[in-house]
C-alpha cells in the first residue's frame, strides 16, 4: 500500500506544484498537511514524547535528518514528474534506492547489519537499471 501511494501522492503534489508555479511550494504544503495529520494522530493516540530528550542527547546528529531527506525526495519527485512522467521518475527513484541499498547493506552503512553484495543482489540492481533503460527508450 505504501509503495502504491507514492505515485498517487507524487502526482497530486506535482499537479499542485504546477498550479502554484513552484514545486517547492507544493513540497512545503505536503509537509504542512502531513505535519498536521501527524499532530492529530499524536493527540488522538496520546503519543508520548518523553524519550525525545534522551535520544537528542545520546544519538548522533544525523538521526534527525530524515525529514530533510524526505523533503528532498518529495521536492525532487514533484519537480521531475512533469518533466519525465511518472513511470520514468519512479523507475529512476527505484534504481537509486536499489543501488544505494545494495551498497549500504554491503558496507553496513549507518548501522545496518552488513550483508555482502553477491551475484543475485548485483543482478537484481542491474535488472532494475535495465527497466529504467526500457522505460527511457519507449516511444
Amino acid at each position: 500500500m505504501a509503495g502504491a501511494a507514492l505515485p498517487v501522492q507524487s502526482s497530486i503534489s506535482a499537479r499542485l506544484g504546477e498550479s502554484l508555479g513552484n514545486p517547492m511550494a507544493s513540497t512545503l504544503m505536503s509537509f504542512v498537511t502531513g505535519g498536521i495529520g501527524m499532530a492529530l494522530y499524536a493527540l488522538v493516540t496520546r503519543m508520548s514524547f518523553a524519550t525525545m530528550g534522551v535520544v537528542w542527547r545520546n544519538e548522533p546528529w544525523y538521526i534527525w535528518s530524515g525529514g530533510l531527506l524526505g523533503a528532498l525526495y518529495v521536492g525532487s519527485t514533484i519537480w521531475l514528474i512533469p518533466r519525465l512522467g511518472l513511470a520514468l521518475t519512479f523507475a529512476l527513484v527505484t534504481a537509486g534506492q536499489m543501488l544505494l541499498s545494495v551498497a549500504m547493506d554491503h558496507y553496513g552503512f549507518l548501522g545496518a547489519a552488513p550483508k555482502p553484495a553477491n551475484f543475485q543482489s548485483l543482478l537484481g540492481a542491474c535488472l532494475v537499471i535495465g527497466g529504467v533503460v526500457l522505460i527511457l527508450t519507449r516511444k
